[in-house]
């Protein structure tokens, strides 16, 4: 999708010194919409459990034990939701960092 906006900016002769400004901007603004779409494919449980760990900062123990379930069971489910994710974003490029194998919510 960013490749086809780009080719058509480029078609279009998009040499002005703002162009680059903008073209982050609309290329955030794809990035920040596919977010928002795919976690809204995700069961509930499981936005619920990636908005507590990536958006409060909440660990996974606290999230298992205010949510009842296995600390365990919670951290499958964040790293499952990071791989949907980092797959759902794979065609913007870099990999977000807070989507990073390294994060501490997946260590």
């Amino acid at each position: 999708m960013v490749e086809r906006v780009r080719e058509e900016e480029a078609k279009e002769g998009g040499n002005d010194m703002a162009a680059p400004l903008l073209d982050t901007e609309h290329e955030r603004a794809l990035l920040s919409q596919a977010i928002i779409e795919t976690l809204d494919s995700w069961p509930q449980l499981h936005r619920q459990i990636f908005s507590e760990a990536h958006y409060h900062g909440r660990s996974v123990e606290s999230i298992s034990s205010s949510l009842g379930m296995r600390v365990d069971t919670v951290r499958l489910i964040l790293q499952e939701c990071e791989g949907r994710l980092r797959s759902a974003l794979n065609h913007f490029g870099k990999t977000p960092r807070f989507l990073c194998a390294c994060h501490p919510s997946t260590c």
